[in-house]
């Protein structure tokens, strides 16, 4: 289900406890013989992950203008939320943890549980479907 950065914020602020929002910036490479399929191969790159409460958060255009004033290039952001508890965000300890699976599952190719934008904040759909 592709959802709108603006759900991703709005979905983060209805839940019960505080959340961080988690981030991968990725860039795509393509894969060596990709012309002889119908559509581009193409690996994914993490750059640099961060995460951000939602009081951090405004929209998604200041997001990308802070990786683009940290002089970041990249293709697609993967997101996801971080769910606290008793009324606390999620630890630095525990978002770093999630951070790094976050980052192994991307390496993977495992996508599907992450919102995925593009650099213009379209929701971008990498099923294989």
């Amino acid at each position: 289900m592709l959802i709108s950065f603006d759900q991703l914020l709005h979905l983060a602020a209805q839940q019960t406890e505080p959340q961080r929002i988690l981030f991968v910036f990725a860039t795509r490479e393509l894969r060596p013989g990709h012309q002889e399929k119908k559509e581009p191969d193409f690996t994914i790159i993490p750059q640099m992950f961060n995460d951000k409460t939602l009081d951090q958060l405004s929209t998604f255009d200041a997001l990308a203008q802070e990786a683009k004033d940290a002089g970041l290039i990249w293709d697609l952001l993967f997101a996801s939320g971080l769910e606290g508890a008793n009324g606390q965000v999620p630890s630095l300890k525990l978002t770093d943890e999630r951070l790094d699976l976050m980052v192994q599952a991307i390496l993977q190719g495992v996508v599907e549980p992450f919102a995925i934008f593009d650099p213009s904040g379209n929701p971008v759909n990498l099923s294989r479907s």
